[in-house]
């Protein structure tokens, strides 16, 4: 089967929103903007008891995870009316995609565990240094050199990042198979590792088609975030489905035959369903 392309992908999830963009806001803007305030006033309260504040943020960061992806998957089938219903399905879902959260914590900290012993030593430095002491620009970085890793150990943090950053890739989709499969977490991670064989550098370029959309978020003070956020949750869904389709198992999330516009049409760029960046990342 050939791959969706993303200009292909994109289009999908546009016509997905398109008549549902209120859903689309409530779904993937204002409730996980209200649970992560609970979340922060919850932590900030336990802020005496470090350790109770970091497990509950992190459960609860995992719940916010959990029912922004159980929406977006309902939201790709065109389930609108059950959008806000049953937004936890089941205690095991939950517990897995708990676990493998932990797993991709713990990945993505690898690289700095290398430099535990820099920022501890380079803490102490700026806590100890004396109120009169006042250095020059050239003397300050003398000091920070002090407490750099050597060479050897900056080399091996850069290859285990790159080795992170091909586990993270590979492993991109078992979130969603935990949730939408029912999969335990061990068993998501290898049928991801599976479904992304072939599929690396699409995974991971993928963000880099928003790039342009990321741009407009200092020209229009943020505010582009109201319509990127919900567009970018459905296009990462509809990229999941079309991975699923690809590995030959049935997908629900059709949606109007697709209709591209050719060049000798006059389109307005910012109509509903065109992405006025996708004929520049050709």
């Amino acid at each position: 089967m050939n791959k969706s392309s993303f200009k292909e992908i994109k289009l999908k999830a546009r016509k997905k929103i398109k008549g549902h963009f209120g859903e689309a806001f409530l779904a993937f803007l204002v409730i996980p903007f209200i649970f992560s305030l609970g979340n922060s006033a919850i932590g900030g309260a336990l802020n005496n008891y470090a350790i109770i504040s970091y497990i509950f943020q992190f459960f609860f960061t995992v719940l916010i995870s959990y029912i922004t992806i159980i929406m977006a998957l309902k939201f790709a089938k065109g389930d609108y009316d059950n959008l806000f219903k049953k937004m936890v399905n089941s205690k095991e879902g939950y517990i897995n995609l708990a676990i493998f959260t932990a797993i991709m914590t713990v990945l993505s900290l690898l690289p700095f565990s290398f430099y535990y012993s820099f920022f501890e030593d380079f803490t102490n430095y700026l806590i100890n240094i004396p109120p009169y002491y006042n250095p020059t620009a050239t003397e300050f970085f003398t000091d920070i050199s002090a407490f750099l890793p050597s060479r050897e150990l900056m080399i091996t943090s850069f290859f285990v990042e790159i080795f992170v950053l091909v586990i993270t890739v590979r492993m991109f989709f078992a979130q969603y198979l935990i949730i939408d499969k029912n999969m335990k977490a061990f068993d998501a991670i290898k049928t991801s590792w599976k479904y992304s064989k072939g599929n690396f550098l699409r995974i991971a370029l993928f963000p880099f088609s928003f790039f342009l959309w990321y741009l407009l978020f200092f020209i229009t003070c943020g505010l582009i975030v109201i319509y990127l956020i919900p567009y970018m949750i459905v296009s990462y869904v509809m990229f999941y489905n079309s991975i699923l389709r690809e590995n030959g198992e049935e997908v629900i999330d059709e949606v109007e035959p697709i209709h591209f516009i050719e060049e000798d049409e006059i389109a307005d760029p910012l109509a509903e369903d065109k992405d006025p960046f996708d004929d520049l990342l050709k």
